[in-house]
């Protein structure tokens, strides 16, 4: 799969079509210098995968999810046969696809809605200290239902982070502007008056923050990942964080153990861009208009096996 890594500029740009053995780094260094974009991830040696699970990426706010944005899938079925996709060729195997993952087949190509950029973007990431979490807290909600909704060109990824070999939880995430500007834009404000550790906020590209995100990204031996959805709702922000912290707390004795958190928006345009482009498998074209804590995230890492039964 890994030498399926072309990645083709379709006519006036409109679309690209790319092998599923590219990361998203792969892809972002091929785009940047054209200044041509696509709805993707976020983290430089991720792969496809997320056009056929959900996609949260840089233009959510604006553009939807990453499997609305995929305009036809090229797949090979268990029986050899391969077939191209669309909302108007083999169109229920293609909302399957949105949402249903790796069960209907195996993904080769990807042909992606593209858009043109302005050759630059602002962004960064944001460290945030221990006794700055309570504040950033308010912040993230803030973010989830105005911040995201008001102003389709921001993008936030808040982080919280537990490293169980120092007892300290921090956060950090990556804040971006989508346009050619020279700083935050007040629907970001929050995110910068925050008494915060670190600041890389600057003017840059997509292909330079991804590899940033992921520098430094403790992986460890074993990860265990679990993420469930709800409606933003700001105590219920800070009351799952703390009670994850604690219970983390417990395994703080463990070689390399170390918990993320992340709370990512999906906005009510968001949803509506899904239903617009023939929907998909996510079924949340129901939830009204509220934004959904598009992922409530937890990962666990540790540098050697750990078995937990509560």
């Amino acid at each position: 799969m890994r030498y399926l890594d072309d990645v083709i500029i379709n006519g006036n740009a409109s679309t690209v079509t790319v092998g599923a053995g590219n990361s998203l780094g792969d892809v972002y260094r091929a785009l940047d210098p054209l200044n041509i974009s696509v709805v993707i991830g976020r983290y430089e040696p991720v792969g496809l995968g997320l056009l056929v699970g959900a996609g949260l990426s840089f233009f959510n706010n604006r553009d939807g999810l990453s499997i609305d944005n995929v305009e036809s899938y090229e797949v090979v079925l268990a029986n050899g046969t391969v077939l191209n996709t669309s909302t108007s060729t083999h169109s229920d195997l293609h909302w399957a696809l949105k949402g249903g993952n790796n069960n209907f087949g195996v993904v080769v190509h990807y042909t992606l809605r593209s858009f043109r950029n302005q050759g630059a973007v602002y962004g960064g990431l944001m460290t945030y200290p221990e006794s700055s979490l309570d504040q950033i807290t308010d912040v993230v909600y803030d973010y989830h239902t105005k911040g995201a909704v008001e102003d389709v060109l921001t993008h936030v990824q808040p982080v919280y982070g537990y490293d169980g070999t120092t007892n300290v939880t921090i956060n950090f995430s990556p804040v971006v502007y989508n346009a050619r500007v020279n700083a935050l834009p007040p629907s970001l404000s929050g995110w910068v008056d925050t008494p915060h550790t670190n600041n890389t906020l600057r003017l840059t590209q997509h292909s330079d923050l991804v590899a940033e995100y992921n520098a430094g990204y403790p992986y460890g031996l074993v990860q265990e990942q679990r993420v469930f959805t709800v409606y933003a709702d700001r105590q219920y922000f800070k009351d799952v964080w703390f009670l994850f912290r604690q219970w983390m707390q417990n395994y703080r004795d463990v070689d390399g153990f170390y918990g993320l958190h992340c709370n990512m928006p999906i906005t009510p345009r968001a949803v509506a861009q899904g239903y617009a482009r023939g929907g998909n498998a996510l079924g949340l074209e129901n939830d009204g208009n509220r934004t959904l804590a598009g992922i409530l995230y937890f990962s666990l890492q540790s540098a050697r096996f750990l078995f937990i039964t509560e």
